[in-house]
């Protein structure tokens, strides 16, 4: 309002503004609205769960503006089975939301199968149609179960058939989750076998006598039905605590020989000191070899004499490596190759003469003879000039023995036994 003075009039004019006041419209911000979903995830390698807000997110909206951003509380990561978390959202006016979830961490992985074996091959003794196998369980790992059970098709140490048996092991942890690894098992029936058949120089059971050469008679056995016509095999004889002898040397037999279009005896290291070592095999055969039903004595390995300054110490006889293919043995009859069984090594202990005790032979012990007349037959002692022969009866002392009978022979039959009596003997 103003006021104006007019001074023709001497009067006051009253004149009036009117103002006039456009309306402003003011709206107020919304907050978001947080929707959230439960969620199974996968546990990790250290069993735990790394989740991420929005994972968890449901389909969260602001009707205003935008989310800026999605929060768990807690923020993770989250152990193995169920977890409750709240989803926190805020949009761009800095309003916020909150609902909750569940997050479900699962075991989905199996458990892993460490070492499992490589196939095993076994041989069976002769007449024997299984053959006990043992090898080392796998051990298994797990993220989330620190012992998974390990179980087997067939286990460790039990008798497994001649042919192939395919062994299952399983690990199966906590959750169900299972690996399986499997491993062949494979029993041969022995197709060819050498053996010691006699030792000439032998004083005693697992002795040897001094001042002779010792031969040891090895027996080739073919128990294929096929022929082998190629072969190479090696012999080591040595001493674990210094004995020494004169040079080692070998021989095939006469029937042997006769099988072959050319056989070879190799000598490596002969000098009878530490280790000799002995090989044999066939060049360019065309003949049939070891055949089918071969079983007799086919190699002669001959060493010593034997000084008598080393008597205690010991001798072995051993397969050995010498021939291709490397590592092995090699017998063949044109398609396949197997090695012959070999169940040493043997070892002997050399004696002198008069640190042998003769070996009963015959009768043996707890026999009985239905006549009363026995033959008697112990294991001759190099060297000794006589025996003895003691017969008393069961539970003597020897002091007065029913019979004594001095011998230079090592066998001895005497008469004049009572029936239905029990006796017992000995030999020096």
């Amino acid at each position: 309002m103003q006021l104006f003075k007019n001074t023709s009039l001497n009067c006051l004019l009253l004149t009036t503004a009117l103002l006039l006041l456009t309306p402003i419209s003011m709206a107020l911000a919304t907050p978001p609205t947080a929707v959230c979903q439960d969620i199974t995830v996968d546990a990790n390698a250290s069993c735990e769960a790394v989740v991420a807000a929005s994972q968890v997110d449901g389909g969260s909206f602001d009707n205003d503006g935008y989310i800026d951003s999605r929060t768990l509380v807690p923020a993770g990561p989250f152990t193995f089975g169920v977890n409750s978390v709240k989803l926190i959202i805020v949009d761009n006016d800095g309003d916020a939301d909150t609902c909750d979830a569940l997050i479900t961490v699962a075991d989905n992985t199996p458990p892993d199968l460490n070492n499992c074996p490589s196939t095993i091959v076994e041989k069976v003794a002769p007449g024997e149609t299984q053959a006990a196998v043992t090898y080392t369980m796998p051990t298994a790992s797990d993220n989330c179960d620190a012992s998974p059970d390990v179980v087997t098709s067939k286990a460790s140490g039990t008798s497994f058939p001649i042919g192939s048996t395919i062994v299952t092991i399983t690990a199966t942890d906590d959750a169900g989750n299972a690996d399986t690894c499997k491993f062949t098992v494979i029993v041969m029936a022995p197709t060819a076998r050498i053996s010691v058949q006699s030792i000439e120089g032998q004083v005693g059971e697992g002795q040897l006598g001094t001042g002779e050469p010792i031969r040891f008679n090895l027996r080739i056995t073919n128990l294929s039905t096929a022929d082998y016509a190629n072969f190479s095999n090696g012999f080591r004889i040595f001493s674990p605590d210094g004995a020494e002898w004169d040079t080692t040397k070998a021989e095939f037999s006469e029937r042997a020989d006769s099988l072959f279009d050319s056989l070879e005896v190799v000598s490596v290291n002969v000098s009878g000191t530490d280790s000799d070592t002995i090989g044999f095999k066939s060049v360019n055969n065309l003949d049939s070899g070891f055949v089918s039903g071969f079983d007799e004595i086919a190699i002669t390995i001959e060493i010593g004499p034997i000084a008598e300054q080393h008597a205690g110490k010991t001798i072995c006889l051993d397969s050995t490596i010498f021939a291709a293919p490397p590592d092995d043995w090699f017998w063949t009859d044109g398609f396949y190759t197997v090695d012959p069984d070999w169940y040493g090594a043997f070892c002997y202990t050399i004696c002198s003469p008069l640190d042998v005790a003769p070996a009963l032979v015959m009768p043996e012990d707890s026999s009985e003879n239905n006549g009363t007349t026995v033959f008697f037959d112990w294991g001759g002692v190099a060297g000794s000039d006589d025996y003895r022969l003691e017969v008393d009866e069961a539970g003597g002392d020897f002091s007065s023995p029913i019979l004594t009978h001095e011998t230079f022979s090592s066998q001895y039959e005497a008469s004049d036994f009572e029936k239905a009596t029990t006796y017992q003997w000995r030999v020096s």
